[in-house]
């Protein structure tokens, strides 16, 4: 009819635009469709990361035991993982939990988390220590970096004064502490930056992955360099030892257990903390 002809005149063909469209269904599309796989995460190479303890050398006997040295203040640690070489970073921050019983409670809990929330929080006896982290493209410019915190006391080098002292002084350690305790009353839920460390996850050439190797040192955290890209241009130069020697050292050890994973383990939570 002319109302047919009309409107077919100068009518686009849009559909036409995506030829994967079936004009009519015939068995062998409908197989086809059958056979189609829903989309799969590809996860890359799973490693599974456990900090088995954080030391540093100024240490006290803040329980009571003179033979016994305990750290002098709570300490907020951070895992990620970084790719020096696309100079980008691949993973959230994990946040671990190496704090003795004895100053942990020097931790306040931040403002806007309700009564409930953190009821859970303080009666769940979860003490994160490890963590799964994936790897689409393994090479030697991926680095697994530590970044260590604590509760706001003043600048950075004032508060690391006591940790770079050349001596293992017990006494300077529980002066440290006092300190620290009498603030954490009024600055307890307030962070600030400490410290952190680094190094490769695969080695050099064979891009196998690295599980024996320690980290070099723990280095005091720089004022102006505390974002990411920062951190990014002295891992592109970590291999150099020159540009290591010149950042402040701050004794102490950490030890990771690093190893690959062929399936996930039991009790997994996801970054939502969802099972």
């Amino acid at each position: 009819s002319s109302i047919a002809l009309a409107r077919r005149d100068n009518r686009r063909r849009l559909f036409s635009v995506y030829p994967f469209i079936p004009h009519s269904k015939n068995s062998t599309n409908q197989q086809n469709d059958v056979n189609i796989e829903p989309y799969r995460e590809h996860f890359g190479q799973r490693l599974l990361v456990r900090c088995e303890s954080l030391k540093f050398r100024l240490q006290a006997p803040i329980n009571g035991e003179r033979e016994t040295l305990c750290q002098v203040e709570p300490y907020l640690t951070t895992l990620a993982l970084f790719d020096a070489k696309e100079g980008r970073k691949l993973s959230e921050d994990f946040h671990l939990d190496v704090n003795h019983s004895i100053v942990a409670g020097l931790i306040a809990d931040p403002e806007g988390i309700s009564e409930n929330i953190l009821g859970d929080m303080v009666s769940s006896p979860l003490r994160p220590k490890q963590a799964v982290f994936s790897i689409s493209r393994p090479h030697a410019d991926v680095y697994i970096v530590l970044r260590i915190d604590k509760i706001l006391q003043g600048s950075i080098t004032q508060v690391s004064e006591p940790y770079t002292r050349s001596a293992k002084d017990p006494k300077l350690g529980l002066k440290v502490h006092k300190v620290v305790k009498a603030t954490a009353q009024r600055l307890g839920k307030y962070r600030m930056p400490f410290a952190w460390t680094a190094r490769p996850l695969f080695r050099l050439y064979s891009n196998e992955l690295d599980v024996s190797s320690d980290f070099p040192a723990i280095y005091r955290q720089e004022i102006g360099k505390l974002k990411d890209e920062e951190l990014l241009k002295i891992l592109a130069e970590y291999r150099k030892p020159d540009k290591l020697n010149k950042l402040t050292a701050v004794p102490g050890w950490v030890q990771l257990k690093i190893e690959a994973l062929t399936e996930l383990p039991d009790n997994c939570l996801t970054t939502s903390l969802s099972p």
